[in-house]
């Protein structure tokens, strides 16, 4: 990222007020990751900028590196608002959760093509009207494994059975996986249908493309939700502000 102007397209993350009339705005883009940069007299500009840097929205950016601070955003070309997002309280909260989740975990200068194209398709989902409960499990059962924390969802994390249907299975988040009946009163952990383990592994495997293909009825869903709540505070090592906000909007 040095040299003259360069272009990348990249998904709004974040901004705020800088100074008088300029705007930081945190955006996340395919080939270089996390960028922070600063949108000069945005709070000003009556058509550079207008409309253009909300968050969630999809742009082809134009970026001056500095010699030294945050890259100039120069300009900004809207590719996509998502506008259903913002019009739609319950996928608003869905999507602030996944912000939260790529605010916590991104880098700046680290390219991730495949969270990239993952965020894209769900912001997508999103926008399409997709249940929001449904994709925020499908991004998460895949956005643990991309950044190492895969959990164990076919064996028990103790004696390595493999996972069979009848009651008493848990999912154990400081061992990261299925504990079975047999073990699981020296573990403990949160009840999981198998069902429900099924869900989430053929997440992690389907192509991208057909991920949406994937049915959940809606009791392994609030089960798989909960396993996913549960296992992020431990792998992130902190509570996930947005979750309370999302279960109380998207409650069936």
């Amino acid at each position: 990222m040095s040299g003259q102007v360069f272009s990348c397209q990249a998904i709004v993350l974040d901004q705020r007020n800088y100074g008088e009339a300029d705007l930081i705005v945190s955006l996340f883009s395919r080939q270089f990751g996390r960028i922070q940069t600063i949108a000069k007299s945005a709070r000003k500009s009556k058509r550079r900028f207008v409309n253009k840097l909300e968050i969630f929205t999809l742009l082809d950016v134009f970026l001056r590196p500095p010699r030294r601070g945050l890259a100039l955003l120069e300009e900004a070309e809207l590719v996509n608002s998502f506008v259903h997002i913002r019009q739609n309280i319950a996928l608003y909260a869905a999507a602030s959760l996944l912000r939260e989740f790529l605010l916590i975990t991104t880098h700046e200068g680290d390219a991730d093509p495949e969270l990239f194209a993952l965020t894209l398709w769900a912001l997508a989902r999103f926008d399409q009207g997709a249940d929001c409960r449904v994709v925020t499990a499908q991004f998460l059962s895949r956005f643990y494994e991309h950044i190492g924390y895969r959990p164990e969802l076919e064996h028990c994390r103790q004696c390595g059975q493999t996972m069979t249907t009848g009651p008493s299975w848990l999912f154990n988040t400081a061992r990261g996986g299925i504990i079975c009946p047999l073990c699981a009163s020296d573990h403990g952990g949160q009840p999981i249908q198998p069902g429900t383990a099924k869900f989430l592994v053929s997440c992690r495997a389907a192509p991208l493309p057909r991920l949406h293909r994937l049915k959940i009825a809606e009791a392994p869903l609030v089960e798989a939700l909960n396993i996913l709540w549960r296992y992020g505070n431990a792998v992130l090592g902190r509570e996930i502000v947005s979750w309370r906000l999302f279960t109380q909007l998207t409650a069936h």
